[in-house]
């Protein structure tokens, strides 16, 4: 028989022998068997030999991750409810990094354990360490969005904008996208760099145009500290459509980087809702808070403004609260007298008090028998106001008030 016939032949032989391993593996027993006695397999042979190390560690890591989930509310990324399990779980993460230091997924889950337990010089350390072993981690947006909010609180500007300018393109969802350019943006903008924290702001509302209101809010301030008054009112118009109660300027997931800059957007905000008063101790708060701040010029200003503003008003009355409500319209007509004793007072002195004027009314047949001043945490203490208000209403009329006594609270202040 030829030679080339004889090959293939060798090659069926080999194939058969194969073949007949490959049952063996698939849990066929080896040799014979005997009576009531199981026979060992290839699997139990794999199991039994497998690397003890290995499996340790995979044990240790489930056990990990098991612990750090009963601490949580609701899985990953919620309420921490069991401080206790999630410590636990952090050690031995803490462990299995140390000794593993090239897994780069007990690190990344050591840093989110640290997060949880809010040591967030860990997290800093061991999602850095992920990085540098694995550039496109499949997690890269979300520790971006973490460490640069760590980064900024730690008034870490540089690196909080490197790490957003990292994570923003690795985020699949525009929201996320959208809020890591406004937050960057407000990095960007305690650094100085007001022009590219304006750039930044409009990529977060191209990112998402409806509901973002916090980057118009953020465009609103970055405007007005370049000096474009104008455009800086239009941005605010923006951000009072949508953000009418201020609720994006106060709420509890709201940070602000430097923290004193939250009174710099209440004040602007109270310009736009025509509260001057609120707006001038804003003002006044904010130097109060950052009093080296870079534009402390530019709130010098705006406070020149207001003052300007405020020197032209007279003295008002405002109505507050009435006890019953119902006679709210009965007891503003008494707004009259007392606007003309605080009139009178304003010529008297040249500090015009302010604040609260509380009244306790006592009626008799619709006619003011009786008139005390009341208590209030900020209540005016003139005591010639004071006596001027009660002979103006002592005795007076009060048409359509059938209750006996009434509960009146004023506010005298100077308005436009």
């Amino acid at each position: 028989m030829p030679a080339t016939r004889q090959i293939p032949i060798l090659l069926t032989a080999i194939m058969a022998t194969m073949l007949g391993f490959g049952v063996e593996a698939a849990g066929a027993p080896l040799g014979r068997p005997v009576p009531g006695e199981r026979q060992p397999t290839i699997g139990d042979f794999w199991k039994r030999e497998a690397p003890t190390k290995t499996k340790k560690r995979e044990v240790r890591f489930n056990r990990a991750m098991k612990l750090i989930r009963q601490g949580l509310s609701g899985g990953i990324r919620t309420k921490v409810i069991n401080r206790a399990s999630v410590r636990v779980g952090h050690a031995l993460l803490g462990l299995l990094a140390t000794r593993n230091p090239k897994e780069t997924r007990f690190w990344y889950w050591y840093g989110y354990a640290s997060l949880v337990l809010g040591r967030h010089q860990l997290t800093m350390g061991a999602w850095k360490r992920v990085w540098k072993q694995q550039p496109d981690h499949w997690d890269t947006s979300s520790m971006a969005f973490e460490l640069g909010i760590l980064y900024a609180k730690k008034r870490r500007y540089a690196e909080s904008v490197a790490v957003y300018r990292k994570g923003m393109p690795a985020s699949f969802h525009l929201t996320t996208r959208s809020i890591m350019a406004s937050n960057c943006a407000e990095s960007l903008m305690a650094l100085g760099k007001v022009r590219q924290a304006v750039a930044m702001y409009r990529t977060s509302i191209r990112l998402r145009p409806r509901g973002n209101n916090a980057a118009w809010w953020g465009l609103m301030i970055a405007y007005d500290r370049r000096g474009l008054t104008a455009a800086s009112d239009q941005a605010r118009n923006q951000a009072l459509m949508l953000d009418p109660n201020l609720r994006g300027l106060a709420g509890p997931a709201v940070f602000f980087v430097p923290t004193g800059d939250v009174h710099y957007y209440l004040a602007l905000a109270y310009e736009g809702q025509g509260r001057i008063r609120d707006a001038a101790d804003q003002w006044v708060r904010y130097l109060q808070a950052r009093p080296q701040s870079r534009w402390k010029k530019r709130v010098i200003l705006h406070q020149a403004r207001l003052k300007r503003l405020m020197a032209r008003w007279k003295p008002r009355v405002y109505l507050m609260t009435t006890r019953p409500q119902l006679l709210g319209s009965t007891v503003a007509g008494l707004m009259a007298p007392l606007g003309a004793c605080y009139r009178r007072r304003a010529k008297q002195v040249k500090t015009l008090p302010q604040g609260r004027l509380p009244l306790y009314l006592t009626l008799k047949k619709q006619r003011i028998t009786s008139v005390r001043i009341g208590w209030s945490p900020r209540q005016v203490r003139d005591r010639a106001l004071q006596r001027c208000v009660i002979r103006r209403l002592q005795n007076r009329r009060l048409p359509g008030a059938k209750r006996a006594r009434i509960v009146a609270v004023f506010q005298l202040e100077p308005g436009p």
